[in-house]
């Protein structure tokens, strides 16, 4: 197969009766008499009525670095951050909290019973994502089970979290919490909803929460170049596989997800992991489910096994790696032409560029070069210290100074609504 044709594989995990995404609307087939799903959690033996609020709290701590918001310089203060959680059901319920200085937090929402995600974000942007373990579940490769989703019964203390800003994680352990309300006690086969089927991507109905973005606009065109998520009218197949637990036989299922059946099949219609490796890793049984174990089926001329010769990016991108050039480290970019442009009064700016001229006093400029981007406490753009996305590049005053190695340094600033933007 080529590896374009392939977008997923099997995820061993519990189906719930009511998984759900507020990430995009999925119309597809399933079965006549499957019953439809009601929401995680439906119909609940114990705490808060579904759908009462809860209350959800616990007490942060800071570790590692990010760059996800280019904080370079420090680390955020935990006052500065905020904790926001949605549940899975449509339309999504939303609830977000402060985060006090000490690193404790709460916050209430209408979800008792239900799923729920949460998210660390400074501002609009996010920090990390909570990360529910179960050490007494694990994933295929051997691992304790993780999920960025959980369902509880009554309002929780989730306890000590650490905020790792390096993984952009903040792990929780649902095995010292009581009131996590398992999801994924499974039916029989018969009876669980079989939610094998084609299903094609679109928007949802409803206003998105914080975090969240719908799907691409159909086509290739230039308002696409931004978007890594599916496309409208794209499609994905969902296979339900039938299983057991290795250690009391109860039902388990897997979820293979395919670009279509036909690629399914293109590829061996199997697991891609053998029935033995599966037992030995994640403790389930899988070998009277229908899907033959083993490795997927590749095309013969892959390089190295995997890379398709004939694949080709949907846009152009400049070849780049991380290096260090007198003594300063960072990512050398490298390009074939670069775009000469006179902005206003300020004399000619040389920018190494793969995209068209964007304007009429802009002249591309054939000749191979590289870009050279220190990564230090002074790069990046910040208002008083702290950072700061700068949209709109016109009208910046620039110096530059000269570093060692042939280096240049450019300092350059603009007065913004937010104040002085120095970059």
């Amino acid at each position: 197969m080529k590896k374009s044709a392939f977008i997923g594989g099997l995820s061993l995990a519990l189906v719930a009766a009511g998984a759900t995404s507020a990430l995009y609307a999925c119309g597809g087939s399933k079965k006549k008499n499957d019953p439809a799903p009601t929401g995680d959690g439906a119909g609940s033996g114990g705490g808060l009525a579904e759908n009462s609020v809860m209350t959800l709290s616990g007490a942060l701590q800071l570790a590692g670095t990010s760059t996800a918001l280019n904080l370079l310089d420090d680390a955020p203060a935990l006052s500065d951050l905020k904790i926001f959680c949605v549940t899975f059901t449509s339309p999504p319920v939303a609830g977000e909290g402060t985060i006090a200085a000490d690193g404790k937090f709460s916050l209430e929402l209408a979800a008792a019973q239900q799923a729920v995600g949460c998210f660390i974000l400074k501002g609009d942007e996010q920090v990390a994502t909570l990360v529910f373990k179960d050490p007494s579940k694990k994933s295929l490769n051997g691992s304790d089970k993780t999920s960025q989703r959980q369902a509880f019964s009554d309002s929780t203390d989730l306890g000590s979290i650490v905020l790792d800003l390096t993984t952009g994680q903040a792990v929780v352990d649902v095995s010292k919490i009581t009131t996590v309300k398992d999801t994924t006690t499974a039916n029989s086969a018969e009876s669980a909803y079989d939610f094998t089927g084609t299903y094609t991507m679109s928007n949802v109905p409803f206003d998105l929460p914080k975090g969240y973005g719908g799907v691409c606009a159909e086509g290739e065109g230039e308002e696409n170049r931004d978007c890594r998520g599916p496309r409208d009218g794209e499609s994905i197949w969902f296979k339900r596989v039938n299983g057991t637990f290795v250690a009391d036989n109860s039902p388990a299922y897997g979820i293979m997800i395919w670009q279509s059946e036909d690629a399914f099949k293109a590829c061996g219609s199997t697991l891609g992991i053998s029935y033995e490796d599966l037992k030995a890793k994640a403790g389930v049984d899988l070998s009277a489910s229908g899907v033959s174990g083993g490795p997927f089926t590749f095309s013969a001329d892959l390089v190295d096994g995997w890379k398709s010769p004939t694949a080709t990016l949907r846009y152009p991108q400049m070849k780049m790696e991380r290096t260090e050039i007198a003594g300063y480290q960072g990512n050398k970019q490298y390009f074939k032409s670069y775009e000469r442009c006179i902005w206003q009064s300020q004399g000619p700016s040389s920018l190494a560029l793969n995209n068209p001229p964007q304007g009429p006093n802009c002249t591309i400029v054939n000749g191979e070069g590289y870009s050279f981007f220190v990564q230090s406490e002074d790069t990046g753009c910040k208002v008083d210290g702290k950072p700061f996305k700068l949209d709109d590049w016109r009208d910046m005053q620039c110096e530059q100074e000269s570093l060692a190695g042939g280096l240049n340094k450019n300092t350059c600033t603009k007065t913004v609504d937010a104040g002085t933007v120095t970059c």
